[in-house]
């Protein structure tokens, strides 16, 4: 499995910057044992990074994404070669947002 982690600078460019600094998310990541490996995700279009994988020789079948964006972008390419976008819940009470209030509350 090869999983993509965004980089600081691509969360921050919609959404507040990662607590967890891009190195440690990276590295945590590399510690599953399902993860064969780990890919620094620079732009929101997954398409650039699957055409990689695929001319890599990678038989690129799923995509996974949370449902909390309306358009997945790269969810036309990976139905284009025969692949299927596959999304998981959001869960908005525990984002880094959310996770931010709760300690700040608990502090005050």
């Amino acid at each position: 499995m090869v999983v993509g982690v965004y980089t600081d600078e691509l969360a921050a460019s919609y959404k507040r910057t990662p607590v967890i600094p891009f190195e440690e998310r990276i590295a945590l990541v590399r510690e599953l044992r399902c993860v064969d490996e780990v890919r620094k995700v620079v732009n929101k279009d997954a398409t650039p990074m699957l055409k990689r994988l695929v001319e890599e020789g990678y038989n690129v079948k799923y995509l996974f994404h949370g449902d909390d964006w309306e358009k997945v972008e790269g969810e036309e390419f990976i139905k284009s070669i025969g692949g299927s976008l596959i999304q998981f819940p959001y869960y908005p009470y525990r984002s880094t947002s959310n996770i931010i209030e709760k300690i700040m509350g608990s502090t005050q």
